[in-house]
């Protein structure tokens, strides 16, 4: 993890007139996986515990170096700009989208004194300087939360990205496509992974913590509908059950015809042995039958010996 220092306001470098309005400053807010124990030397923005165990720092920005955003979108940083009433703007590129056909467009959310721009890894926040804090805190939980959904997303993504050439080979289970089954049961448990931190997101992304100020959560509500949170997590939802569907049947099928194929052998070995079994109890009865019927030389000479004393 990379050194962390706590931040500090940032004057706009690119603004030389002094007589124009400036942008207050400028924070950088990263989700660190921090161990509970470990001391912390910096500003901490927010903990979190679902999905994953982490903390949100505030780390020196320096306005200057944040150039126009890169694809991927990041998913574990922030980077807002503050903007005291009357204070500039930091410009149109400042929110400018990649160009990349899926990239989500900005969002702007408006309360009563306070406005908030937002797209993935950057915001503006429009608020009275000393409501800064409280605000960021907000936009800093929307962030996180946002960005596992992102995370999760990229994940299913690359997990389907085979699921149309496999829906051949889960249905019509032959030998030659034996080298694929591992992978569908690699993929099976990769879902199911997926599945469970899903399953500890969607809670957080429907309402916001109640640790917040109420005109806080609020801001965050309205970005959570802006963003189209709830129709992501939905669409999110029947993608990760298509794929689980589609695979786990294949396995289950899969399954069935290892079975087909190698469960005949056990078959023979139990009627074979079945077939032992009768042999060797016919072959008992036949013995004792022929006994029975048959008197031993013992018994006839005994007999003859008998009827000589009588004589």
């Amino acid at each position: 993890m990379r050194p962390i220092r706590p931040g500090r306001r940032q004057r706009d470098p690119t603004n030389h007139d002094r007589s124009r309005p400036t942008v207050e400053s400028a924070r950088r807010g990263t989700p660190h996986s921090i161990p509970r124990a470990s001391p912390c030397r910096h500003k901490v923005l927010r903990s979190f515990t679902q999905p994953r165990g982490s903390v949100a720092v505030e780390e020196v920005a320096d306005f200057a170096a944040m150039s126009r955003p890169t694809w991927p979108e990041p998913t574990d940083q922030l980077d807002i700009v503050l903007v005291a009433p009357g204070g500039g703007e930091p410009g149109p590129l400042w929110l400018a989208a990649p160009d990349r056909a899926d990239a989500l467009p900005a969002v702007s959310v408006k309360l009563p004194g306070v406005t908030a721009d937002w797209r993935p890894g950057r915001a503006v926040l429009r608020a009275p300087a000393d409501r800064f804090d409280e605000f960021v805190a907000g936009l800093t939980e929307f962030a996180f939360y946002e960005g596992e959904l992102r995370t999760l997303e990229r994940a299913v993504e690359v997990g389907e990205s085979d699921a149309a050439a496999d829906t051949v080979r889960a249905f019509r289970i032959r030998p030659a496509d034996s080298k694929h089954w591992p992978r569908f049961e690699s993929l099976i448990e990769h879902f199911a992974r997926l599945r469970l931190t899903f399953a500890r997101l969607k809670p957080r992304l429907a309402k916001p913590s109640n640790s917040l100020k109420a005109e806080t959560r609020r801001l965050v509500n309205r970005l959570l509908m802006r963003a189209d949170v709830p129709a992501r997590l939905e669409a999110l939802s029947e993608r990760l059950e298509a794929c689980e569907d589609l695979y786990e049947g294949a396995i289950d099928r899969v399954a069935d015809y290892r079975w087909y194929r190698t469960g005949h052998r056990l078959e023979w070995g139990i009627i074979f042995l079945l077939l032992l079994e009768v042999a060797l109890m016919s072959a008992d009865l036949y013995i004792r039958y022929l006994d029975y019927s048959d008197p031993t030389p013992v018994e006839t000479n005994t007999q003859e010996i008998r009827g000589a004393k009588k004589n």
